[in-house]
């Protein structure tokens, strides 16, 4: 199997070719030729690698041969990334790294998810890429306005419930009693002198909104943030 894209959009076109001369639709890469506006040699030219088989290319030759749009393109997205040859020097691919799907949770179903910690019912799935994240990772997406200027609403934030916080890392809490979350900085501040017990603090970015003690407001914490996707535009 080719590991370009260029080179699996040819494999795909001499398969199509081959399923069309098994099936008796056609018996060569002429009688394609005839049938459909399309040069042989320019066919031929692919196939043998003399010619690329770039994006433009391919939507050309879809629409020649009557097929549907995209029809080169690789089905399977892992293959297509491990595929792809358009980087740039100072860009570096994921090639190799393993890639699976995980639930995207809003604050209510996180809430769910972190009470029962059961398999999350989720209408979207986004990708996670790489090694090291738990097998209950899921994506939440970010409400309200209280963690900007560091993090926008609707942000998409991975959430690791199988892990532990540090200080100054970002939580996804739970209010004892309620199943809507919070996200928020979380920060270990010790003793309290009144009563021996060690208590924590959830600082909302935003000045605006008011931090949450667990002197005073108890909480759960459900799990550490270990990575966001963010739109830039």
């Amino acid at each position: 199997m080719s590991d370009t894209i260029q080179g699996l959009r040819k494999e795909k076109l001499i398969a199509l070719l081959k399923e069309w001369k098994d099936s008796g639709k056609f018996s060569s890469v002429a009688a394609v030729c005839r049938h459909y506006p399309v040069d042989a040699s320019y066919i031929s030219q692919i196939k043998s690698g003399h010619r690329g088989f770039g994006e433009d290319a391919a939507r050309k030759l879809e629409v020649a041969l009557e097929l549907p749009k995209f029809y080169f393109e690789p089905s399977d997205p892992t293959q297509a990334m491990k595929a792809s040859n358009d980087g740039f020097a100072n860009a570096r691919r994921v090639t190799d790294k393993p890639i699976r799907y995980a639930p995207v949770l809003n604050f209510v179903q996180a809430g769910l998810f972190c009470q029962y910690h059961d398999d999350a019912i989720a209408d979207e799935f986004e990708p996670i890429i790489g090694e090291g994240f738990g097998k209950n990772a899921y994506w939440v997406v970010l409400e309200g306005d209280s963690m900007q200027p560091d993090f926008e609403s609707g942000e998409l934030v991975l959430i690791d419930p199988d892990l532990q916080p540090n200080p100054a890392d970002y939580v996804l809490a739970m209010r004892a009693g309620e199943k809507e979350t919070t996200f928020k900085k979380w920060r270990p501040r010790g003793f309290d002198e009144s009563t021996g017990k060690e208590y924590v603090q959830l600082i909302p970015s935003n000045p605006d909104y008011p931090i949450i003690d667990s002197r005073f407001v108890d909480f759960t914490i459900c799990g550490v943030a270990v990575e966001r996707k963010q739109r830039l535009r």
